[in-house]
């Protein structure tokens, strides 16, 4: 209950987006969220920053650290179509935001 309290304090007081501050976020900085990357852009999972049942929804989607993938397009609205080795996923923005990558 105190970190959901932290991480609504965060959103209300415009500091950034809370969800990048949460303990199963661990990529070093300069990394990006993958709502951030423009369309034609690679990319590898660094990490997922958010609770366990949505790690385990992307998990079963195959976007688990290590995995490199390919953003299709990204219109800066909406959701995002990836291509991961063989296949597409389309990714709804919000989601796409706790998904931290590194550009490759």
């Amino acid at each position: 209950m105190e970190e959901h309290m932290r991480f609504r304090r965060h959103i209300r007081n415009g500091s950034g987006k809370g969800h990048r501050n949460l303990k199963e976020c661990s990529c070093e900085s300069g990394n990006l969220a993958l709502d951030d990357l423009g369309s034609g852009r690679h990319a590898e999972v660094c990490s997922v920053c958010a609770g366990a049942k949505a790690r385990t929804r992307l998990a079963s989607l195959g976007l688990i650290p290590g995995t490199r993938l390919h953003v299709v397009t990204n219109s800066g609205m909406g959701p995002l179509l990836l291509s991961l080795g063989e296949s597409r996923l389309i990714l709804e923005r919000g989601v796409a935001a706790k998904v931290m990558v590194q550009v490759a």
